[in-house]
């Protein structure tokens, strides 16, 4: 079994509404831990910084948040 090269991807789950961010985050954390993948909420009601984002491999967001996140310069580090 090869180990996961954590560092080498990011995923964006795109939650409908913001109710369900994070109820996904909850939930895929759970799943997703034991192979040491952090799942974080990336909407309104919080923030993270550069490094924070830096160390998620899933990120879980609402369609709006993503649209504010892409379109601003901010948002650059993250999609390239």
């Amino acid at each position: 079994k090869m180990p996961l090269e954590l560092s080498k991807f990011k995923m964006v789950y795109i939650a409908p509404m913001k109710a369900l961010v994070q109820e996904v985050v909850k939930n895929f954390g759970k799943r997703l831990q034991s192979y040491g993948v952090a799942v974080r909420e990336l909407s309104g009601d919080s923030s993270l910084s550069r490094q924070q984002i830096a160390d998620t491999q899933l990120l879980v967001t609402t369609p709006e948040k993503w649209d504010i996140v892409t379109r601003q310069g901010e948002g650059r580090a993250f999609t390239q």
